[in-house]
């Protein structure tokens, strides 16, 4: 068998296990997080338009226009011949997984052949002990509770450029040659997620040096300059096309959100710089360990240990990197924290090559390849790889999910009537999830993806501006929704549409509380009742927002009762920056208070007109710029004012 047949086979063979193990697992996903709806509109949006005009988006939410589109536009050509963005996004998950660690095992699979047997032993115990009893976070993981999605698509075009140029190596391919694959790969990278493309331009950086440094004790002077030059050149021009992508200033506005990242073992920066340098210390000794070897022709065969050294310091180095600037005021921890996947994957890398830390290393032990030993193996690595990184749980059924998703993009192109000035939303369609809601509401129906609605939708919290909904899609004797009288369609498998103007004269009528007592705000509220307000909290609502409002009625029949009305606040007051709060009843004349730095509670005591109907307390916030999550609460992220603890009338 000729070398390229033998290519060809192989190739076919490691397709065809790729192309059964994704079939397997497409059925499922391992996460419904808010980035899951996130990254599904982004994907929706670019398999129906293939751009993100605003006229055809959402014009409140600039930030998802910024965000790399490399992994999503992928994720909408793969859903096109499926007919579901869902499908798109999952299949290239399993894609990536796969690329990961089929990229590892040829690492690994690059050394001589007694010391592969070992280590492809040794990389497969440690990922079977820590998917039964360890559960530390490794690349795959990322999609499992959370779904770090363009993140893993990105760290498998990293493996995949260091597997490439390895082999590059290997094979007497030249080093400009292999500098431009790397640096093509980095940008790629850089359309798809910035963090792994810095990681693969820090490995870059590293591995020319180290060549340079190599080059200038074995080469003559002459063609050490040139290869210094050349290094250089590549570097400077890649880091240059980096800085100067789209992407970069985005990332980097990115990075200072921090996101909710729970880990297993990582608690604290602490920890995590305790991780580096253990990850570190492994990487320069394999690197040293490499170097001492004799003669180039070793050092080309064990070539994955300089790659895997130097991709080890490269992501252990910008991780330190990233916490020094979270000390200077730059960044997050989310951004330090989202290393640990690679710090974690480089140190069962590090554990794998452990035989060759303590042996020579350096014999003659390189054993030609061949037989059907050598097409099997790699296979077999690559499935245990893949099965120890996925999820054994069932979080999302993608087949029940993609059928609503059909059913709905149907409904909305034959039966769902326009409404100027209005959106549509869904909730509570066949058992949904708040996340799957929010992506049909917004990805299917083209709600606005910040809208109140559409907030209170992914937050499992009732609607709160029902005069806004066009037209409401939900589930068939799905409460408090599906209103009989309202019912536009109602389709055969139960999906029902309904009529925003008539949900919300019923659900005013019966949801709407009286104005009378002490109403509490740590309580269950009715939603009808506000606008603009946060879910309750042990210590009251906070408003979000630069406006918010209460509202109540006054039964006919008693008219007014109350003289006066009393409202217990918290103003969030940060430094020495005041908050002013605007408080005025049914739009009359507002009242104007001042919270200073360190005050505790105000307690606005204002009092009521003569009036019959209703009455609508409203906040004007100007100063509103505080985070609750700064403050210890649970709710969504926003701009935040003051926190109303009761509304009492009297």
């Amino acid at each position: 068998m000729t070398r390229y047949s033998s290519y060809v086979l192989r190739a076919i063979f490691l397709v065809s296990l790729c192309s059964v193990l994704v079939v397997r697992w497409m059925s499922w996903m391992w996460s419904e997080s808010v980035d899951l709806g996130v990254h599904y509109v982004l994907t929706a949006r670019l398999a129906e338009f293939w751009s993100l005009p605003p006229a055809t988006f959402d014009t409140t939410d600039k930030g998802m226009y910024l965000y790399p589109p490399l992994s999503h536009a992928l994720a909408a050509l793969i859903g096109s011949f499926f007919n579901s963005p869902l499908i798109g996004l999952q299949v290239l998950v399993l894609v990536s997984i796969l690329a990961i660690w089929s990229s590892i095992v040829y690492l690994i699979l690059s050394l001589p052949r007694s010391y592969a047997l070992i280590s492809s032993v040794i990389m497969v115990v440690f990922l079977a002990i820590n998917k039964l009893f360890l559960h530390a976070e490794v690349y795959g993981d990322e999609v499992n509770y959370f779904f770090m999605y363009a993140h893993l698509v990105a760290q498998s075009l990293v493996l995949l450029a260091i597997a490439t140029i390895l082999y590059a190596e290997q094979f007497g391919i030249t080093k400009p040659i292999r500098y431009l694959i790397l640096s093509g790969f980095i940008l790629l990278a850089t359309s798809t997620h910035l963090t792994p493309a810095l990681v693969l331009l820090g490995f870059f950086v590293a591995l020319v040096g180290l060549e340079i440094a190599i080059d200038s004790r074995s080469t003559p002077p002459s063609n050490a300059a040139a290869n210094v030059t050349i290094g250089l050149l590549f570097v400077c021009a890649t880091t240059a096309l980096v800085i100067a992508s789209p992407f970069f200033k985005a990332m980097r506005q990115f990075a200072a959100w921090n996101g909710g990242l729970t880990l297993t073992y990582i608690s604290s920066m602490k920890q995590l710089v305790l991780l580096c340098l253990i990850v570190l210390a492994g990487s320069c000794g394999i690197l040293l360990k490499w170097l001492k070897l004799d003669g180039d022709s070793r050092q080309r065969r064990l070539a994955a240990m300089k790659y895997i050294g130097l991709y080890g310091i490269s992501v252990a180095g910008l991780c330190l990197l990233q916490i020094l600037a979270l000390k200077l005021g730059y960044g997050s921890e989310y951004a330090a924290k989202k290393y640990v996947y690679g710090l974690n994957t480089v140190i069962l890398l590090e554990l794998a090559l452990s035989p060759l830390l303590i042996s020579r290393a350096d014999s003659g032990i390189f054993i030609k390849r061949g037989g059907t030993y050598s097409y099997v193996q790699p296979l077999i690595l690559i499935a245990i790889s893949f099965i120890c990184v996925v999820s054994s749980r069932r979080t999302l059924d993608v087949p029940s999910v993609v059928s609503v998703e059909s059913q709905i993009r149907t409904l909305r192109d034959a039966a769902i009537p326009g409404s100027s000035g209005k959106y549509n939303y869904v909730v509570n369609v066949r058992g949904g999830s708040p996340t799957i809601d929010y992506m049909m509401s917004v990805g299917v129906l083209h709600a606005p993806s910040r809208s109140p609605n559409s907030l209170d939708i992914l937050w499992n919290r009732e609607l709160s501006e029902l005069g806004t909904i066009g037209t409401l899609v939900t589930s068939e004797h799905s409460r408090p929704y599906d209103i009989e009288g309202c019912r536009r369609f109602v389709s055969a498998s139960g999906i029902v549409l309904l009529d925003g103007s008539c949900v919300a004269r019923a659900l005013f009528v019966t949801t709407v509380g009286l104005c009378q007592g002490k109403i509490d705000f740590s309580k269950s509220v009715s939603p009808a009742m506000l606008k603009g307000f946060s879910d309750a909290e042990r210590f009251g609502r906070w408003t979000v927002g630069s406006h918010a409002s209460f509202l109540c009625k006054i039964p006919a029949e008693e008219e007014q009762h109350s003289k006066s009305v009393k409202i217990v606040t918290q103003a969030f007051a940060s430094g020495m920056k005041p908050q002013r709060v605007s408080v005025s009843i049914n739009g009359g004349i507002p009242n104007e208070y001042r919270y200073e730095a360190g005050q505790v509670e105000n307690a606005v005591e204002l009092p009521l007109p003569h009036m019959i109907g209703e009455i609508r307390i409203s906040f004007l916030l100007p100063d509103a710029d505080g985070s609750s999550q700064e403050m210890g609460a649970r709710t969504d992220p926003g701009k935040h004012g003051i926190v109303v603890r009761s509304i009492e009338f009297n």
